[in-house]
């Protein structure tokens, strides 16, 4: 007959954080750098499409912009009739 085993959250983690440990032969400090390591280099290629985002941005503004100032008289013309 098949027992039940009640197993928490933390100590189901740390059995596969176990398990994952003793099948790929790292230790506990490799595997803890190598997550910092791919979390920081995430973060930084968020920040890196955030500011090519932004440059995109800013550029199209200006563009707006200065599309419209040159080309002033023809839509205030437009407005004020």
């Amino acid at each position: 007959m098949a027992k039940k085993i009640i197993v928490n959250e933390e100590a189901f983690k740390a059995l596969i954080k176990q398990s994952v440990i003793e099948e790929s032969n790292i230790t506990d400090s490799e595997l803890n750098s190598k997550v910092k390591s791919a979390v920081s280099d995430a973060i930084k290629n968020d920040r890196d499409l955030e500011k090519k985002i932004k440059k995109i941005v800013a550029d199209s503004v200006s563009l707006v912009f200065k599309t419209l100032w040159q080309r002033d008289n023809f839509w205030h013309n437009e407005i004020a009739k």
